[in-house]
């Protein structure tokens, strides 16, 4: 079919070509022959190309086709084949065996026409041929049958002139084949890379929905199944005081047990979710690495094997890091928790080193030691080296690939010293700060104090976590006003006239009302400054910077009763 749409692309030039130099001939040749035979002879090349110019014209308007293709170039063979032969009809109506200076303009005429048109037919050698052989042979052929021998080498001539451009044809032919074939394929790959393409921006605009539902997921989540987990730990810790028996404490212990258990399953999780999803950005700040330090030997200071392994806190002096503060925190906690889990004696340190530009944080320990060929595999998801019976106790094997994981997001490189049967190092490289940059900290939890009964109003949209904070800080000698939103609050400080020690808020309430808000209504509705507490169980970004500038101290949800307990007291005893 690209064959036929080749001849059909060279009709136009050929035929206008045939008539210009057949009405030139059919002049000059009038000295040889009668006119009525040039004429007859011109006007017959005229109408051959006119014809041929015709069934062009005709066939671009119905275009080229699969069906009709074949049919196509019969007709173009066949009006080749008729221009071949008016061409040819000139080696018999000239005197070629009687005058040489015909002959030779016969010859150079012809041998022109039938070279001229080897590259505009050659695309399909069999309409090349159609024209060549009608064109040369009658020439051929009368001076082989002429008596002169000069005659008979120009007819041999001619027919070896004509063999050879038949075999260039069908070269040529092989090489137009060829090239169709590359365009077809080309053509086709463009069509594949087309449809691949289309393919690949569908699956990149699903991939970004699914990105987009499991973010929407993530924060739902990460919000949602936040509230039962702190009502759950309010509840259960009252539980635990308002007991009984030894029975009924050493169930409800179990019960905190298993309870810690799930928070911390629900935030590697959560965690290892959001990294995943690329969803955690980080908000890189300058920071003093002793507050860092601080917190995480607050956070292990009742730990249960600490009684009989070391947990050595380095001083970090005024060093000054720059990155995600809970990034890093959790980076940190992870590794120490992981030391403490497979460390069975000896210690477990947490120091740093200065570097260039950078501070070294070390987490080593005394323990196992990691085999040589496991190295890579303790970052991989649920991965734990000798606990093939998934003992809860030494953890779920999510820790290091969450380590691994907020070091990618925060660009620290992490690397790892081990030596089995000696213990381990694992050191992260975090850049320096800027002392200048470091942000004044929001009021720290305080140490555990006991302090007088006091007034406190609660607001939490969410019914059990208002059960669970009312039972629980009622069991400290507290009095608590719980409510649903801020209104309710100030209705009660109308009618009751009582004016609390602390406001503790969720952070997001219902209508669009947060708890900065609406911790600052009440404080305008009591005419002074109240000591507040802001709640939330939002990990966006964005919202938890929203509530840290409120100034306001903040606990994150799921709270730990006895942290929450330790910032009423602190608050309370400096309000």
């Amino acid at each position: 079919m690209e064959q036929t749409r080749l001849l059909m692309k060279q009709v136009p030039s050929l035929a206008l070509l045939s008539v210009v130099v057949a009405l030139v001939i059919a002049f000059f040749i009038t000295q040889w022959v009668s006119p009525e035979v040039a004429l007859i002879w011109g006007g017959l090349i005229c109408v051959s190309s006119a014809l041929r110019y015709w069934h062009y014209r005709a066939i671009r308007e119905r275009k080229i086709t699969i069906d009709n293709y074949m049919n196509l170039l019969v007709l173009l063979v066949f009006f080749s084949a008729v221009s071949g032969g008016l061409w040819g009809a000139l080696g018999i109506i000239l005197p070629v065996t009687d005058n040489v200076l015909v002959m030779v303009l016969t010859v150079m005429l012809l041998v022109g026409m039938v070279a001229g048109s080897l590259a505009s037919l050659s695309s399909y050698n069999y309409a090349y041929f159609a024209y060549a052989i009608p064109a040369i042979l009658p020439l051929a052929i009368r001076c082989l049958v002429a008596d002169d021998q000069v005659l008979h080498m120009v007819g041999v001539l001619s027919l070896a002139f004509l063999l050879v451009n038949m075999f260039h044809s069908h070269l040529a032919q092989k090489a137009v084949i060829r090239s169709i074939n590359l365009v077809l394929e080309n053509q086709n790959l463009i069509q594949r890379l087309e449809f691949e393409k289309n393919n690949a921006i569908a699956a990149r605009e699903q991939a970004d929905r699914n990105s987009e539902a499991k973010s929407r997921f993530l924060a739902a989540a990460s919000h949602d199944l936040r509230q039962p987990l702190n009502a759950m730990g309010f509840f259960v810790a009252a539980l635990i005081n308002a007991a009984q028996t030894q029975k009924v404490k050493d169930l409800a212990a179990k019960i905190d047990q298993s309870l810690e258990a799930l928070r911390d399953l629900f935030n590697s999780l959560l965690d290892l979710s959001k990294i995943e999803a690329g969803v955690l950005a980080p908000n890189i700040t300058s920071f003093r690495l002793s507050d860092l330090f601080e917190e995480i030997r607050n956070d292990f200071a009742t730990h249960e094997k600490i009684t009989h392994i070391n947990l050595e806190i380095g001083d970090s002096g005024d060093a000054v890091v720059m990155s995600d503060r809970q990034m890093l925190n959790r980076i940190l906690r992870n590794l120490v928790s992981n030391a403490l889990r497979y460390t069975h004696e000896g210690y477990v340190r947490l120091y740093c080193e200065p570097a260039t530009e950078h501070f070294v944080i070390h987490v080593s320990d005394s323990g196992e030691g990691i085999p040589e060929d496991k190295r890579e595999d303790i970052f991989r998801e649920f991965y734990q080296i000798g606990n093939p019976e998934r003992d809860r106790t030494k953890g779920l094997g999510l820790g290091l690939s969450i380590v691994d994981g907020l070091c990618r997001i925060l660009k620290h490189r992490i690397n790892l010293i081990s030596e089995e049967g000696k213990g381990s190092t694992f050191s992260v490289l975090v850049p320096q700060g800027k002392i200048e940059a470091v942000e004044p900290s929001i009021t720290e939890v305080g140490a555990w104090t006991d302090t007088r009964s006091s007034n406190i109003i609660v607001i939490d949209d969410e019914e059990y976590s208002r059960a669970g904070m009312r039972e629980l800080i009622s069991q400290w000698g507290h009095g608590v006003f719980a409510f649903e939103n801020p209104d309710e609050a100030e209705l009660f400080l109308d009618m009751e006239g009582i004016e609390p020690d602390l406001i503790i808020s969720d952070y997001r309430l219902r209508n669009g009302v947060t708890g900065d808000k609406a911790i600052r209504r009440l404080q305008s509705k009591i005419g002074h400054e109240v000591p507040a507490l802001i709640v939330t169980g939002d990990t966006d970004k964005d919202r938890i910077m929203e509530a840290k500038s409120s100034g306001f101290s903040l606990l994150h949800k799921p709270v730990q009763p006895a942290k929450l307990r330790s910032a009423l007291s602190y608050l309370l005893a400096n309000r």
